[in-house]
């Protein structure tokens, strides 16, 4: 099955997702950037146009309250990775992040969709 082909990735997966997030948080651009994927890199060419980018479509991501890895599913080939965020303003996302298999076995970023969850943060 899918679910278990991707048991053994999972764990690498949700480590690529960790590190962008601790170097968001961090104001490590470098680091942030190395997470994601060839094609992400080229649509943002440098580590500066990249933060600009997340600072003003993902800011909820940037050192969030909480972050919940939630559910590891399979799109069109590539594994979505559903995480809760809950920004420092108390609001409540969920992030569907798609990641990308590299020719070295690694996983990258390739995309992120942000959704708001209306209503109050528990």
């Amino acid at each position: 099955s899918i679910a278990a082909d991707y048991t053994d990735v999972e764990t690498d997966i949700r480590t690529v997702i960790e590190v962008q997030l601790d170097a968001f948080a961090r104001g490590d651009a470098t680091t942030a950037y190395a997470q994601a994927s060839p094609g992400i890199r080229s649509l943002f060419p440098t580590e500066t146009i990249f933060m600009t980018m997340v600072r003003s479509g993902y800011a909820a991501l940037i050192a969030p309250y909480r972050v919940d890895f939630l559910e590891l599913f399979e799109n069109q080939g590539n594994p979505i990775y559903r995480v809760g965020v809950e920004s420092p303003d108390g609001k409540r996302w969920i992030a569907f992040y798609r990641m990308e298999a590299q020719p070295d076995q690694s996983w990258r970023i390739a995309g992120c969709t942000l959704m708001f969850i209306s209503g109050q943060s528990v």
